[in-house]
């Protein structure tokens, strides 16, 4: 081993005593994890969409009953990468029958998000709406602050079937997903996620291997 090689060796194996352990644990390692449910109000969750910043990971979705009653609430939650920690939240409740929250496009510091809501006057059928509601709403990444929003009357999102919620975000050396229970007869609890962060690789060994 050459002495760049040495001294790089040394300069490695220093960082990775001093670094904490998510960064120099285990491949697989779980960093940490989070629960949500919106129980015993709604017993049904969907996760319409996530999207991954240098800070935060960031889901969207609605919430409801499998017997369709009580309406629906749309939500999002934006975890720190780091901590899984809440960062900020938001819900829309503004439509008497149905709230979702749907795609997420990061742009910087910016999240725009998807959105819609609306008021059933007639089940029908057809049902009869007096709201219905499409939005587009800029959020700070980071914060939650809102930075704009446009609504729209009486439009929609005209793709019948979307490309399908991305489950896995990777940067970093973390992989972020979620999860939901499954018993024994196959049935999936739709009324509690769990939202996780692993880690990809051995930093130091990854680092180590660079140097031969």
């Amino acid at each position: 081993m050459n002495r760049w090689k040495a001294l790089g060796l040394v300069m490695v194996m220093a960082w990775g005593l001093l670094v904490p352990g998510p960064v120099w644990g285990v491949p697989g390692e779980q960093l940490w994890q989070k629960q949500f449910t919106f129980l015993p109000q709604y017993d049904t969750i969907t996760i319409n969409s996530t999207a991954l910043s240098a800070r935060s990971y960031i889901v969207s979705g609605f919430a409801k009953n499998a017997d369709f009653t009580g309406g629906q609430v749309g939500f999002i939650k934006a975890y720190d990468v780091a901590t899984g920690e809440i960062k900020w939240e938001k819900t829309l409740t503004l439509g008497a029958s149905s709230n979702a929250f749907g795609s997420i496009a990061i742009n910087g510091d910016i999240a725009m998000v998807r959105g819609s809501y609306g008021t059933i006057v007639s089940t029908g059928p057809p049902p009869v709406y007096s709201i219905i509601k499409n939005l587009i709403i800029a959020y700070h990444v980071d914060t939650g602050d809102l930075l704009w929003e446009v609504q729209r009357d009486f439009e929609s999102t005209p793709t019948l079937i979307g490309p399908g919620t991305i489950t896995t975000q990777t940067a970093n050396n973390r992989v972020f997903t979620f999860f939901a229970g499954v018993n024994t007869s196959g049935v999936v609890n739709y009324g509690t996620f769990f939202v996780r962060a692993y880690q990809v690789r051995n930093v130091v060994l990854q680092s180590l291997m660079l140097l031969d």
